[in-house]
C-alpha cells in the first residue's frame, strides 16, 4: 500500500476520530468548566497554543470561518479565561470523549502508535496549530492517547488543506459552497448568505484542492511500512465503527 493510498483510505475515519468530540456531551462539559459559551470554547479550545494573539491572526489560521466571527469569540473568550487553560478545557474534553467511546476498543494502543509515528513524520512548516498542539502532553491512557493522535492528524490534514484551497484559487467560502455539504456547511461556518453561484469551476478547483491536500498528507504516512500501513487502515476502520456504533 503506497502512502497516498492509505491517507486516501483513513482520511475520513480520521477526521471523525480526531473531531468526533467537537459536538459532544464532553465538549459542553468542558465549555461550563470553563465558564464559557457557545463557540467561545472551540476557538480559545483550539487555537489558544497560538497563545494570547490577536483576532486577526487566529482569523488568518482559522480561515474557514468568517474573519468578524472569529473576532467576537475569540476576544469574548479571551475575556474570561486565559488562552493556556482554555487549552488544557479543550484537550480534555477530546481526552474524556477517547475515554468514553473508546474505551472497550482493544486496539487503541496499537493505532495510536501508528498514529504517532505519522504525527512524528509529518513536516510542521507553515502549520501553526498541527505545530501547537504537537507540542502538548500526550495522555498515557491508550484510549485517549487514540483521541488525541486522531486530533493532531485532523489539525495536520486540516492545514494542509487550507494550504491547498488557497493554492487552487478559491476562497475559503468558495471551498465550503463546493464541497461535500455545500451551502449548509457554509450555514455552520456562520458565513453570511449569499453564497457564491456553485458552478463547474469552483467544483473542479475544489477536486484539485482535494488532490493537492491527499499529495501533501501523504508524505507524513511514507513513514509506515506496508504492513504498518495496512494495520493503520484496519485498526481506525474498527475505531471508527466502536466510536460510532451506538450513536
Amino acid at each position: 500500500m503506497r502512502p497516498r493510498e492509505t491517507a486516501v483510505i483513513v482520511k475520513d475515519a480520521v477526521d471523525s476520530l480526531g473531531g468526533g468530540f467537537l459536538i459532544s456531551p464532553e465538549a459542553r462539559q468542558a465549555s461550563r468548566r470553563a465558564g464559557l459559551r457557545g463557540w467561545e470554547l472551540y476557538f480559545a479550545g483550539r487555537a489558544g497554543v497560538l497563545g494570547e494573539t490577536s483576532a486577526e491572526v487566529v482569523a488568518a489560521v482559522l480561515a474557514f470561518f468568517p474573519p468578524e466571527f472569529v473576532r467576537s469569540r475569540w476576544t469574548s473568550a479571551q475575556s474570561k479565561i486565559e488562552m493556556a487553560a482554555a487549552v488544557g478545557h479543550f484537550a480534555a474534553a477530546c481526552q474524556d470523549w477517547g475515554r468514553n467511546r473508546l474505551a472497550g476498543f482493544t486496539g487503541a494502543g496499537r493505532l495510536a502508535d501508528l498514529m504517532d509515528q505519522v504525527v512524528g513524520a509529518a513536516d510542521p512548516a507553515g502549520l501553526p496549530l498541527f505545530a501547537g498542539w504537537s507540542a502538548r502532553p500526550v495522555p498515557a491512557d491508550p484510549a485517549a492517547r487514540l483521541a488525541h493522535c486522531a486530533f493532531l492528524l485532523r489539525e495536520h490534514r486540516g492545514g494542509l488543506h487550507t494550504a491547498a484551497v488557497l493554492a487552487t484559487g478559491l476562497s475559503p467560502l468558495e471551498a465550503i459552497v463546493a464541497g461535500p455539504y455545500g451551502a449548509e456547511n457554509a450555514r455552520f461556518f456562520q458565513w453570511a448568505e449569499p453564497y457564491p453561484a456553485l458552478d463547474d469551476t469552483l467544483r473542479m478547483r475544489r477536486a484539485q484542492a482535494e488532490d493537492r491536500t491527499d499529495d501533501m498528507a501523504a508524505l507524513a504516512y511514507a513513514v509506515l511500512t506496508e504492513p504498518e500501513a495496512g494495520e493503520f487502515v484496519e485498526l481506525v476502520s474498527d475505531a471508527q465503527r466502536a466510536a460510532f456504533s451506538s450513536v
